[in-house]
């Protein structure tokens, strides 16, 4: 089931592998059928059957696994009448069968259905899933409960980007928290050594601010620049002090003048 449901459709060999599988699973079923007929079945039913059987794996995990809440729930009861159960003895063993004759015009929705039948009454019915980084469709058999990816290698990418994305974070709040800092401390200078000017105070926080992230440690991302301050006073992740910013404007409508 989980090879129909991740199966690429625009792969033709890979297409054409699942149904040549597919075919020779169910000649052994069908014997009367053969593996040929089977074959082209699966290959130009293949987009509607992973359609329909995507609907089945969706429902089924929007409800999370339950059967009392499965909204197809009556849908398969009903399919249930056109089966009979037969006893079957493979290697000594003796088991229930549910047989059914194919004999609709379109198969699709019976086909998907064995599949999903086959897959609830099997021990992980309850643990389907879709892996959180590449959206693949899974069933849980590790035994533990919180899986979220399908295999390790999608764990470990995800592990990495998220760890990528904090770092990112905490540089940026700390580039935002040196530039706060650098205009606080000018602010604080005496009048005759604060900068008469906005370009001027870009530049005196730029080189204040990078110098304190240098002091730190901090060397392992970009220099701040004077566009970096100006994009952060723009989107107003920091703040020019009152009575700075009350000076700058002062001086610039003596020059105007």
């Amino acid at each position: 089931m989980e090879r129909l449901l991740n199966l690429p459709l625009d792969d033709r060999k890979a297409r054409v592998d699942w149904a040549r599988f597919e075919a020779s699973r169910f000649s052994r079923i069908f014997p009367d059928e053969g593996a040929d007929f089977f074959g082209h079945l699966f290959l130009q039913s293949a987009p509607r059957l992973q359609a329909a059987l995507k609907e089945c794996a969706d429902s089924w995990m929007s409800v999370g696994c339950s059967f009392d809440r499965w909204t197809m729930g009556d849908r398969f009861k009903q399919m249930m009448r056109t089966y009979r159960v037969r006893l079957d003895a493979p290697d000594n063993q003796p088991s229930l069968v549910l047989d059914r004759d194919f004999e609709d015009r379109e198969p699709e929705p019976w086909l998907a259905f064995d599949m999903f039948l086959s897959f609830l009454l099997g021990p992980y019915s309850s643990e389907l899933g879709r892996c959180l980084r590449c959206n693949r469709y899974f069933v849980n058999t590790s035994g533990h409960s919180n899986k979220e990816y399908c295999r390790q290698r999608c764990a470990s990418s995800d592990s990495a980007e998220r760890a990528g994305e904090e770092k990112r974070l905490r540089e940026t709040e700390q580039k935002r928290n040196a530039i706060q800092n650098a205009l606080d401390e000018i602010a604080l200078l005496p009048k005759t050594r604060q900068p008469r000017n906005l370009a001027s105070l870009k530049k005196q926080v730029a080189s204040r601010a990078d110098k304190r992230i240098a002091s730190r440690g901090g060397r392992d991302f970009p220099t701040i620049t004077m566009n970096y301050v100006t994009r952060q006073l723009n989107a107003g992740r920091v703040n020019i002090p009152k009575l700075l910013l009350k000076e700058i404007q002062s001086n610039k409508r003596k020059r105007d003048e």
